[in-house]
Protein backbone atom coordinates (compact mmCIF):
# COMPACT_ATOMS: atom_id res chain seq x y z
CA UNK A 1 0.00 0.00 0.00
CA UNK A 2 1.53 3.34 -0.96
CA UNK A 3 1.58 5.90 1.24
CA UNK A 4 -1.19 7.90 0.08
CA UNK A 5 -3.75 5.14 0.45
CA UNK A 6 -1.91 4.94 3.95
CA UNK A 7 -2.49 8.37 5.02
CA UNK A 8 -6.25 8.53 3.27
CA UNK A 9 -7.19 5.42 5.51
CA UNK A 10 -5.75 7.40 8.61
CA UNK A 11 -7.37 10.51 7.59
CA UNK A 12 -10.64 8.77 7.81
CA UNK A 13 -10.17 7.71 11.53
CA UNK A 14 -11.51 9.79 14.53
CA UNK A 15 -9.32 12.35 16.01
CA UNK A 16 -6.77 10.99 18.18
CA UNK A 17 -7.04 11.34 22.08
CA UNK A 18 -4.38 13.80 23.31
CA UNK A 19 -2.18 12.12 25.59
CA UNK A 20 -3.08 11.70 29.11
CA UNK A 21 0.04 13.53 30.65
CA UNK A 22 -0.41 16.33 28.27
CA UNK A 23 -4.02 16.83 29.95
CA UNK A 24 -2.69 16.59 33.51
CA UNK A 25 0.08 19.19 32.40
CA UNK A 26 -1.96 21.34 31.10
CA UNK A 27 -5.30 21.02 33.56
CA UNK A 28 -3.76 20.38 36.99
CA UNK A 29 -7.40 20.34 38.26
CA UNK A 30 -8.91 18.13 35.69
CA UNK A 31 -11.38 18.52 33.08
CA UNK A 32 -14.61 18.00 34.66
CA UNK A 33 -16.80 19.16 37.72
CA UNK A 34 -14.59 20.55 40.78
CA UNK A 35 -15.16 18.54 44.09
CA UNK A 36 -16.41 20.33 46.76
CA UNK A 37 -14.09 20.87 49.42
CA UNK A 38 -16.49 22.86 52.24
CA UNK A 39 -16.13 22.14 56.20
CA UNK A 40 -18.65 19.97 58.18
CA UNK A 41 -19.71 20.94 61.36
CA UNK A 42 -18.62 18.45 64.16
CA UNK A 43 -22.14 18.47 65.69
CA UNK A 44 -23.08 15.90 62.96
CA UNK A 45 -21.24 13.31 64.46
CA UNK A 46 -21.09 14.43 67.95
CA UNK A 47 -24.55 14.99 70.53
CA UNK A 48 -22.25 17.95 72.57
CA UNK A 49 -18.89 19.28 73.94
CA UNK A 50 -17.89 19.87 77.52
CA UNK A 51 -14.82 21.68 78.35
CA UNK A 52 -13.21 20.06 81.12
CA UNK A 53 -11.42 21.77 83.97
CA UNK A 54 -8.20 20.18 85.42
CA UNK A 55 -5.49 21.94 87.51
CA UNK A 56 -3.69 22.03 84.37
CA UNK A 57 -6.03 23.69 82.16
CA UNK A 58 -9.02 23.14 80.28
CA UNK A 59 -9.61 20.05 78.14
CA UNK A 60 -12.20 19.95 74.84
CA UNK A 61 -13.99 16.52 75.08
CA UNK A 62 -16.53 15.99 72.51
CA UNK A 63 -19.17 13.07 73.56
CA UNK A 64 -21.81 11.17 71.11
CA UNK A 65 -25.60 10.79 72.88
CA UNK A 66 -25.56 8.87 75.97
CA UNK A 67 -26.01 5.31 75.69
CA UNK A 68 -29.21 3.56 76.93
CA UNK A 69 -27.62 2.36 80.26
CA UNK A 70 -24.70 3.81 82.64
CA UNK A 71 -23.38 1.02 82.56
CA UNK A 72 -22.53 0.49 79.16
CA UNK A 73 -18.19 1.12 78.03
CA UNK A 74 -17.15 4.45 77.17
CA UNK A 75 -14.62 4.59 74.10
CA UNK A 76 -12.23 7.00 75.07
CA UNK A 77 -10.49 7.93 72.33
CA UNK A 78 -6.87 9.50 71.42
CA UNK A 79 -5.76 11.07 68.61
CA UNK A 80 -2.27 11.27 66.87
CA UNK A 81 0.09 14.01 66.58
CA UNK A 82 -1.19 17.04 64.78
CA UNK A 83 -4.72 15.96 64.35
CA UNK A 84 -7.72 16.34 67.11
CA UNK A 85 -10.54 14.62 68.88
CA UNK A 86 -12.74 15.18 65.36
CA UNK A 87 -10.68 12.86 63.42
CA UNK A 88 -13.33 10.12 65.44
CA UNK A 89 -15.94 11.71 64.03
CA UNK A 90 -16.59 9.40 61.47
CA UNK A 91 -15.53 6.54 63.43
CA UNK A 92 -17.85 7.66 66.31
CA UNK A 93 -21.08 7.82 63.78
CA UNK A 94 -20.22 4.16 63.12
CA UNK A 95 -19.64 2.33 66.05
CA UNK A 96 -22.42 3.86 67.85
CA UNK A 97 -24.52 2.57 65.32
CA UNK A 98 -23.60 -0.97 66.16
CA UNK A 99 -23.11 -1.70 69.53
CA UNK A 100 -24.74 0.73 72.57
CA UNK A 101 -21.82 2.51 73.77
CA UNK A 102 -20.53 5.96 74.01
CA UNK A 103 -17.91 7.79 72.23
CA UNK A 104 -15.88 10.20 74.60
CA UNK A 105 -13.15 11.72 72.15
CA UNK A 106 -10.85 14.46 74.04
CA UNK A 107 -8.32 17.12 72.31
CA UNK A 108 -4.85 15.99 73.61
CA UNK A 109 -2.69 19.25 75.02
CA UNK A 110 -1.43 21.45 72.69
CA UNK A 111 -4.13 20.24 70.01
CA UNK A 112 -7.64 21.24 69.09
CA UNK A 113 -9.27 23.73 71.83
CA UNK A 114 -7.47 22.56 74.49
CA UNK A 115 -6.29 25.24 76.41
CA UNK A 116 -3.50 24.60 79.14
CA UNK A 117 -0.92 26.28 81.16
CA UNK A 118 2.16 24.54 79.72
CA UNK A 119 0.63 23.59 75.85
CA UNK A 120 4.48 22.49 74.90
CA UNK A 121 5.13 20.46 77.85
CA UNK A 122 4.04 17.13 75.60
CA UNK A 123 6.08 14.27 77.75
CA UNK A 124 4.33 11.16 78.16
CA UNK A 125 4.05 11.39 82.05
CA UNK A 126 2.22 14.69 81.71
CA UNK A 127 -0.12 13.25 78.41
CA UNK A 128 -0.43 10.28 81.19
CA UNK A 129 -1.66 12.45 83.89
CA UNK A 130 -4.12 14.61 81.66
CA UNK A 131 -5.78 11.93 80.70
CA UNK A 132 -6.46 10.89 84.38
CA UNK A 133 -7.51 13.92 85.59
CA UNK A 134 -10.07 14.23 82.59
CA UNK A 135 -11.53 10.77 83.24
CA UNK A 136 -12.08 11.55 87.03
CA UNK A 137 -13.47 15.03 85.80
CA UNK A 138 -16.15 13.49 84.12
CA UNK A 139 -16.98 10.81 86.27
CA UNK A 140 -16.72 11.78 89.81
CA UNK A 141 -18.46 8.49 91.25
CA UNK A 142 -16.89 5.42 90.02
CA UNK A 143 -16.88 5.35 86.35
CA UNK A 144 -18.30 2.60 83.78
CA UNK A 145 -16.03 0.70 82.37
CA UNK A 146 -13.78 2.28 79.67
CA UNK A 147 -11.80 0.70 76.59
CA UNK A 148 -9.26 3.13 75.42
CA UNK A 149 -8.61 3.33 71.46
CA UNK A 150 -5.43 5.54 70.50
CA UNK A 151 -3.78 6.26 66.79
CA UNK A 152 -0.43 6.89 66.83
CA UNK A 153 0.94 9.54 69.56
CA UNK A 154 -2.55 8.68 71.10
CA UNK A 155 -1.92 5.12 71.10
CA UNK A 156 0.94 5.43 73.19
CA UNK A 157 -0.71 7.60 75.37
CA UNK A 158 -3.81 4.87 75.64
CA UNK A 159 -0.59 2.25 76.60
CA UNK A 160 0.90 4.40 79.13
CA UNK A 161 -3.00 5.11 80.81
CA UNK A 162 -3.95 1.34 80.93
CA UNK A 163 -0.92 1.12 83.41
CA UNK A 164 -2.19 3.94 85.52
CA UNK A 165 -2.45 3.10 89.33
CA UNK A 166 -5.29 5.76 89.29
CA UNK A 167 -7.65 4.51 86.23
CA UNK A 168 -5.99 1.08 85.74
CA UNK A 169 -9.08 -0.75 87.47
CA UNK A 170 -12.09 1.08 85.58
CA UNK A 171 -10.05 0.03 82.02
CA UNK A 172 -11.50 -3.05 80.27
CA UNK A 173 -9.85 -3.27 76.96
CA UNK A 174 -7.33 -1.09 74.90
CA UNK A 175 -7.18 -1.00 71.17
CA UNK A 176 -3.74 0.73 69.25
CA UNK A 177 -4.39 1.86 65.74
CA UNK A 178 -1.00 2.10 63.57
CA UNK A 179 1.74 2.62 65.92
CA UNK A 180 4.72 -0.05 66.73
CA UNK A 181 7.20 0.92 68.84
CA UNK A 182 10.39 -0.47 65.92
CA UNK A 183 9.26 1.10 63.54
CA UNK A 184 8.22 4.26 65.33
CA UNK A 185 11.75 4.47 66.33
CA UNK A 186 13.00 3.82 62.94
CA UNK A 187 10.84 6.72 60.85
CA UNK A 188 11.57 9.50 63.66
CA UNK A 189 15.13 10.53 61.65
CA UNK A 190 13.29 11.36 58.73
CA UNK A 191 10.21 12.75 60.29
CA UNK A 192 11.61 16.14 60.20
CA UNK A 193 11.84 16.89 56.97
CA UNK A 194 8.42 14.98 56.40
CA UNK A 195 7.30 17.96 58.25
CA UNK A 196 9.30 20.89 56.61
CA UNK A 197 7.52 19.53 53.21
CA UNK A 198 4.59 20.74 54.45
CA UNK A 199 2.52 23.85 54.20
CA UNK A 200 2.89 26.41 56.94
CA UNK A 201 -0.42 28.48 55.51
CA UNK A 202 -3.80 27.64 53.72
CA UNK A 203 -5.76 30.50 51.79
CA UNK A 204 -9.36 29.20 53.28
CA UNK A 205 -10.20 26.61 55.07
CA UNK A 206 -11.25 24.54 51.77
CA UNK A 207 -7.62 24.66 50.55
CA UNK A 208 -6.34 23.15 53.88
CA UNK A 209 -8.90 20.24 53.26
CA UNK A 210 -7.95 19.77 49.41
CA UNK A 211 -4.47 19.30 50.89
CA UNK A 212 -5.22 16.79 53.23
CA UNK A 213 -6.92 14.74 50.89
CA UNK A 214 -4.22 15.37 48.18
CA UNK A 215 -1.27 14.76 50.12
CA UNK A 216 -2.94 11.74 51.52
CA UNK A 217 -2.62 12.67 55.13
CA UNK A 218 -6.28 11.64 54.85
CA UNK A 219 -7.90 9.77 52.19
CA UNK A 220 -11.53 10.03 53.28
CA UNK A 221 -12.86 13.51 52.12
CA UNK A 222 -16.27 13.57 54.44
CA UNK A 223 -13.62 13.06 57.31
CA UNK A 224 -11.31 15.21 56.39
CA UNK A 225 -13.62 17.92 55.66
CA UNK A 226 -14.47 17.66 59.71
CA UNK A 227 -11.61 17.20 60.78
CA UNK A 228 -8.85 19.20 59.09
CA UNK A 229 -10.73 22.51 60.56
CA UNK A 230 -10.13 22.06 63.99
CA UNK A 231 -6.34 21.53 63.08
CA UNK A 232 -5.50 24.77 61.51
CA UNK A 233 -6.01 28.84 63.46
CA UNK A 234 -7.39 31.76 61.65
CA UNK A 235 -3.93 33.81 61.93
CA UNK A 236 -6.34 36.95 62.35
CA UNK A 237 -8.45 35.46 65.32
CA UNK A 238 -5.89 33.18 66.69
CA UNK A 239 -9.39 31.26 66.66
CA UNK A 240 -9.32 27.51 65.47
CA UNK A 241 -11.00 27.13 62.51
CA UNK A 242 -13.72 24.79 63.87
CA UNK A 243 -15.62 28.22 64.95
CA UNK A 244 -15.84 29.46 61.32
CA UNK A 245 -17.62 26.48 60.04
CA UNK A 246 -21.18 26.70 60.76
CA UNK A 247 -21.17 30.39 59.19
CA UNK A 248 -18.78 29.24 56.35
CA UNK A 249 -20.00 29.79 53.16
CA UNK A 250 -18.54 28.03 50.24
CA UNK A 251 -18.18 31.81 48.12
CA UNK A 252 -16.17 32.81 51.24
CA UNK A 253 -12.92 30.86 49.70
CA UNK A 254 -12.09 31.40 46.49
CA UNK A 255 -12.20 28.49 43.67
CA UNK A 256 -8.58 27.41 43.58
CA UNK A 257 -6.67 28.86 40.46
CA UNK A 258 -4.73 27.44 38.13
CA UNK A 259 -1.36 26.79 40.33
CA UNK A 260 1.89 29.13 39.89
CA UNK A 261 4.87 28.36 40.61
CA UNK A 262 5.97 31.72 41.18
CA UNK A 263 7.20 33.93 43.92
CA UNK A 264 6.58 32.86 47.92
CA UNK A 265 2.94 32.52 47.79
CA UNK A 266 2.34 29.94 45.25
CA UNK A 267 -0.75 27.89 45.78
CA UNK A 268 0.14 24.82 48.12
CA UNK A 269 -0.93 22.45 45.48
CA UNK A 270 1.02 22.55 42.41
CA UNK A 271 0.35 19.63 40.47
CA UNK A 272 -2.01 16.85 41.05
CA UNK A 273 -5.00 16.28 38.83
CA UNK A 274 -8.74 16.45 40.38
CA UNK A 275 -10.69 14.17 38.08
CA UNK A 276 -13.96 15.91 38.97
CA UNK A 277 -12.76 19.14 38.61
CA UNK A 278 -13.24 22.22 35.84
CA UNK A 279 -11.10 24.26 34.09
CA UNK A 280 -11.31 26.35 31.11
CA UNK A 281 -7.74 25.64 29.68
CA UNK A 282 -8.45 22.02 29.28
CA UNK A 283 -11.59 23.17 27.25
CA UNK A 284 -9.16 25.12 25.26
CA UNK A 285 -6.76 23.08 24.87
CA UNK A 286 -9.13 20.37 23.33
CA UNK A 287 -10.68 22.63 20.99
CA UNK A 288 -7.01 23.49 19.57
CA UNK A 289 -5.74 20.65 19.35
CA UNK A 290 -8.83 19.28 17.30
CA UNK A 291 -9.25 22.35 15.10
CA UNK A 292 -5.29 21.46 14.45
CA UNK A 293 -6.25 17.83 13.28
CA UNK A 294 -9.28 19.09 10.95
CA UNK A 295 -7.15 21.45 9.42
CA UNK A 296 -4.63 18.36 8.56
CA UNK A 297 -7.19 16.24 7.65
CA UNK A 298 -8.84 18.99 5.02
CA UNK A 299 -5.01 19.54 3.85
CA UNK A 300 -4.53 16.08 3.38
CA UNK A 301 -7.58 15.38 1.45
CA UNK A 302 -7.27 18.67 -0.95
CA UNK A 303 -3.92 17.58 -1.59
CA UNK A 304 -4.65 14.06 -2.86
CA UNK A 305 -6.00 15.59 -5.87
CA UNK A 306 -2.65 15.90 -7.41
CA UNK A 307 -0.36 13.40 -8.58
CA UNK A 308 0.61 10.34 -6.64
CA UNK A 309 4.66 11.18 -6.72
CA UNK A 310 3.97 14.89 -6.04
CA UNK A 311 1.13 13.68 -2.93
CA UNK A 312 3.70 10.93 -1.64
CA UNK A 313 6.62 13.31 -1.16
CA UNK A 314 4.67 15.69 0.36
CA UNK A 315 2.47 13.88 2.81
CA UNK A 316 5.62 12.22 3.66
CA UNK A 317 6.90 15.57 4.28
CA UNK A 318 3.87 16.54 6.12
CA UNK A 319 3.92 13.49 8.11
CA UNK A 320 7.63 13.88 9.00
CA UNK A 321 6.81 18.04 9.91
CA UNK A 322 3.79 17.35 12.21
CA UNK A 323 5.35 14.12 13.87
CA UNK A 324 8.50 16.23 14.77
CA UNK A 325 5.90 19.09 15.77
CA UNK A 326 4.31 17.22 18.02
CA UNK A 327 7.00 15.37 19.74
CA UNK A 328 8.50 18.74 19.56
CA UNK A 329 5.79 20.02 21.91
CA UNK A 330 5.34 17.16 24.20
CA UNK A 331 9.18 17.61 24.62
CA UNK A 332 8.75 21.30 25.70
CA UNK A 333 5.94 20.86 27.59
CA UNK A 334 7.14 17.43 29.63
CA UNK A 335 10.72 19.86 30.22
CA UNK A 336 8.78 22.37 31.37
CA UNK A 337 6.62 21.09 34.07
CA UNK A 338 9.68 18.91 35.05
CA UNK A 339 11.41 22.08 35.97
CA UNK A 340 8.61 23.05 37.75
CA UNK A 341 8.07 20.30 39.89
CA UNK A 342 11.62 20.22 40.63
CA UNK A 343 11.51 23.94 41.95
CA UNK A 344 8.37 23.11 44.75
CA UNK A 345 9.06 20.50 47.51
CA UNK A 346 7.89 17.32 47.45
CA UNK A 347 5.92 16.02 50.17
CA UNK A 348 6.49 12.36 51.80
CA UNK A 349 3.68 10.51 51.88
CA UNK A 350 1.93 8.70 55.07
CA UNK A 351 1.65 5.76 53.32
CA UNK A 352 4.85 4.81 50.74
CA UNK A 353 2.74 1.71 49.03
CA UNK A 354 0.40 3.82 46.91
CA UNK A 355 3.01 6.00 44.70
CA UNK A 356 0.88 7.36 42.49
CA UNK A 357 -0.98 9.15 43.99
CA UNK A 358 1.70 11.33 45.46
CA UNK A 359 1.19 15.04 44.84
CA UNK A 360 4.58 17.78 44.80
CA UNK A 361 3.70 21.15 46.87
CA UNK A 362 4.78 24.83 47.15
CA UNK A 363 5.25 25.67 50.75
CA UNK A 364 4.24 29.09 51.13
CA UNK A 365 6.72 31.20 53.43
CA UNK A 366 6.37 31.72 57.63
CA UNK A 367 3.97 33.92 58.98
CA UNK A 368 3.37 37.33 58.07
CA UNK A 369 4.75 37.61 54.72
CA UNK A 370 1.45 37.41 52.63
CA UNK A 371 -2.27 38.49 53.28
CA UNK A 372 -3.73 35.95 51.26
CA UNK A 373 -2.03 33.19 53.58
CA UNK A 374 -5.19 33.47 56.43
CA UNK A 375 -4.70 29.97 58.21
CA UNK A 376 -1.51 28.24 59.79
CA UNK A 377 -1.17 25.06 61.38
CA UNK A 378 -2.87 24.94 65.87
CA UNK A 379 0.60 23.02 66.61
CA UNK A 380 4.02 23.34 64.94
CA UNK A 381 4.75 19.37 65.32
CA UNK A 382 8.47 19.61 64.91
CA UNK A 383 8.73 21.65 68.32
CA UNK A 384 7.92 18.65 70.05
CA UNK A 385 10.94 16.61 68.86
CA UNK A 386 12.19 16.31 72.17
CA UNK A 387 9.47 14.06 73.41
CA UNK A 388 9.32 11.29 70.26
CA UNK A 389 11.44 9.12 71.96
CA UNK A 390 9.46 9.03 75.40
CA UNK A 391 6.44 8.58 73.50
CA UNK A 392 7.27 5.30 71.46
CA UNK A 393 10.10 3.99 73.59
CA UNK A 394 9.17 0.53 75.06
CA UNK A 395 5.81 1.19 73.99
CA UNK A 396 5.57 -3.00 72.71
CA UNK A 397 6.54 -4.37 75.83
CA UNK A 398 4.33 -1.97 77.69
CA UNK A 399 1.34 -3.14 75.29
CA UNK A 400 1.74 -6.58 76.00
CA UNK A 401 2.00 -6.48 79.68
CA UNK A 402 -1.26 -4.33 80.24
CA UNK A 403 -3.79 -6.39 82.13
CA UNK A 404 -6.83 -5.97 80.18
CA UNK A 405 -7.64 -7.42 76.18
CA UNK A 406 -5.62 -5.95 73.91
CA UNK A 407 -6.83 -5.13 70.19
CA UNK A 408 -3.74 -3.82 67.12
CA UNK A 409 -4.69 -2.37 63.99
CA UNK A 410 -2.17 -1.92 61.76
CA UNK A 411 -2.39 -0.33 58.03
CA UNK A 412 0.69 -3.01 57.15
CA UNK A 413 1.46 -6.17 58.43
CA UNK A 414 5.26 -5.18 57.46
CA UNK A 415 4.89 -2.69 60.53
CA UNK A 416 5.04 -5.36 63.15
CA UNK A 417 8.28 -5.42 65.14
CA UNK A 418 9.66 -8.56 66.56
CA UNK A 419 8.86 -8.18 70.23
CA UNK A 420 5.09 -7.92 69.16
CA UNK A 421 5.78 -10.75 66.48
CA UNK A 422 6.62 -13.35 68.94
CA UNK A 423 3.41 -11.71 71.48
CA UNK A 424 0.59 -12.09 68.42
CA UNK A 425 2.20 -15.65 67.91
CA UNK A 426 1.12 -16.60 71.28
CA UNK A 427 -2.09 -15.54 71.19
CA UNK A 428 -1.22 -12.47 73.90
CA UNK A 429 -3.83 -10.04 71.54
CA UNK A 430 -5.28 -9.48 68.65
CA UNK A 431 -4.26 -7.91 65.47
CA UNK A 432 -6.15 -6.95 62.40
CA UNK A 433 -4.64 -6.00 59.55
CA UNK A 434 -6.61 -3.21 57.16
CA UNK A 435 -5.81 -2.41 53.66
CA UNK A 436 -6.54 0.32 51.36
CA UNK A 437 -6.02 2.74 54.06
CA UNK A 438 -2.97 5.20 54.83
CA UNK A 439 -1.55 5.97 58.57
CA UNK A 440 -4.72 7.60 59.18
CA UNK A 441 -6.84 4.31 58.90
CA UNK A 442 -9.86 5.35 61.30
CA UNK A 443 -10.23 8.39 59.59
CA UNK A 444 -9.88 6.28 56.07
CA UNK A 445 -11.84 3.43 56.72
CA UNK A 446 -14.16 3.90 59.35
CA UNK A 447 -16.58 1.58 58.93
CA UNK A 448 -13.43 -1.22 59.03
CA UNK A 449 -12.00 0.19 61.99
CA UNK A 450 -15.58 0.36 63.80
CA UNK A 451 -16.44 -2.99 62.77
CA UNK A 452 -13.47 -4.42 64.00
CA UNK A 453 -13.36 -2.73 67.69
CA UNK A 454 -16.87 -3.50 68.19
CA UNK A 455 -16.35 -7.16 67.68
CA UNK A 456 -13.18 -7.08 70.02
CA UNK A 457 -15.44 -5.48 72.55
CA UNK A 458 -18.19 -8.23 72.25
CA UNK A 459 -16.26 -10.75 72.03
CA UNK A 460 -14.99 -9.93 75.80
CA UNK A 461 -18.86 -9.03 76.62
CA UNK A 462 -18.87 -5.58 77.11
CA UNK A 463 -22.04 -4.40 75.41
CA UNK A 464 -24.58 -6.04 73.05
CA UNK A 465 -25.09 -5.36 69.99
CA UNK A 466 -27.54 -3.09 68.39
CA UNK A 467 -30.13 -4.07 66.20
CA UNK A 468 -27.98 -2.91 62.98
CA UNK A 469 -25.02 -4.64 65.10
CA UNK A 470 -26.87 -7.80 65.40
CA UNK A 471 -27.61 -8.18 61.34
CA UNK A 472 -23.96 -7.26 60.66
CA UNK A 473 -22.75 -10.38 62.72
CA UNK A 474 -19.72 -8.90 64.28
CA UNK A 475 -18.50 -11.33 66.64
CA UNK A 476 -17.76 -13.75 64.19
CA UNK A 477 -15.78 -10.80 62.37
CA UNK A 478 -12.07 -11.90 61.08
CA UNK A 479 -9.53 -11.19 63.28
CA UNK A 480 -5.58 -12.35 63.38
Amino acid sequence: MSSLQKSIMKNKLPPRVPRSSGIAKLAPFGSSRRKDYSPVSWKQYFDRCVDVETEAGTFRVYLSPEPDHPSRPRIFTLHGGGYSGLSWSLFTEEITNMIHCQVVSMDVRGHGETKVKDPDDLSIETLVRDVEQVIQKLYDEEPPPIILLGHSMGGAIAVRAAHSPVIEQYIHGIAVIDVVEGTAMESLASMQGFLRGRPTHFKSIEHAIEWCIRSGQVRNLESAKVSMPSQILNVQTGKLAINEVETYKKEDAPRAPEPTRHGPHANCITEESDEESDTSEASEAKLARTDSENEDIKLTRTNSTNSENEDNAKLARLDSTDSENEDTKLARLDSTSDDAEASNAKLPRSDSTEKDQSATFAVPNAVGDGASMKYKWRIELSRTEKHWEGWFGGLSSAFLHTRSPRLLLLASVDGLDRELTVGQMQGKFQMQVLTRCGHAVHEDTPGEVARVVASFILRHRLTTATENGELMNLVSAPGC
